[in-house]
């Protein structure tokens, strides 16, 4: 089961400064942190960085003791990283320094340890073995940073094929209100149009939903094959730390496509 939760905290951080004559603080950041559970049942979770790192590498986000750690690779937790082709692995190896290291490259387990950069926007799985001797236990991960306070957030092109992404503000938001919408490519054929699929961790089965070119465009899911034509409109809510694929149909002109979202909590932050 995945559960998420958040708060946001007002506190005083680096980016304050003080007038010399009134003391007064001129800037406030805003912090926030979502928990996700890990359940051991040999499944993956769609994981969103929707907060600013604190440090924005793996051990600035995950830190090096909240993921099981374990000698050997496949019985750590693992963060697997989608590069545009397949996934670049990593885990904890359980030594003294508890440090990541690929674990799908060759002799990189526990050799060179490794730190990757892991920014706001960006978005991965986190693999939980089986339930076994080793693994028994369900872990609660929180996430947290700063929270996102620009008016408009660029999200990096997505290219024809599959791309994990996220909303790129910290809080939820519905399916039917993202820019996407708008902006991708909408067809009568579920297989011909843009799609996001959510991945629901306790079925272990993905949520399909493709673009429908009605007026005006609507997401609906593709199963069963009904549900696409007659609807209803997808209006699920994408909760906060929930990342998603989104897929470029290979008919759409350009095959690129800019997705831009606009920040709904901004006057909330000022």
């Amino acid at each position: 089961m995945k559960m998420f939760s958040w708060l946001l905290v007002a506190m005083l951080v680096v980016a304050s400064w003080v007038s010399a004559q009134t003391n007064e603080v001129t800037s406030v950041n805003v912090v926030g942190y979502y928990k996700t559970t890990l359940v051991p049942s040999g499944a993956y979770h769609q994981v969103a960085i929707q907060f600013e790192p604190f440090n924005p590498t793996f051990e600035g986000v995950f830190g090096t003791n909240q993921l099981r750690a374990h000698f050997l690779s496949a019985r750590s937790d693992q963060v697997h990283l989608w590069n545009g082709k397949g996934y670049d692995r990593y885990g904890v190896y359980s030594n003294a320094a508890g440090n990541w290291y690929f674990s799908n490259v060759t002799n990189g387990w526990g050799t060179v340890a490794v730190n990757p950069p892991l920014h706001a926007g960006d978005a991965c799985f986190i693999f939980t073995p089986r339930a076994g001797p080793y693994v028994s236990a369900t872990n609660t991960v929180t996430i947290m940073g700063e929270v996102i306070d620009v008016p408009t957030q660029m999200v990096n092109v997505v290219t024809s094929g599959y791309a994990m992404v996220c909303y790129p503000f910290s809080s939820e938001t519905r399916i039917d209100q993202l820019q996407l919408t708008q902006i991708g490519f909408a067809t009568s054929l579920s297989a011909r149009a843009d799609q996001i699929w959510v991945f629901d961790s306790p079925a272990k089965a993905y949520k399909r939903y493709a673009l429908r070119n009605t007026t005006p465009p609507e997401w609906r899911q593709t199963y069963p094959s009904a549900l696409f034509s007659t609807g209803p409109a997808a209006s699920n809510t994408l909760p906060l730390g929930q990342a998603f694929w989104y897929i470029r149909s290979t008919y759409a002109s350009p095959l690129s496509l800019t997705w831009s979202e606009t920040n709904k909590y901004i006057n909330n932050l000022r």
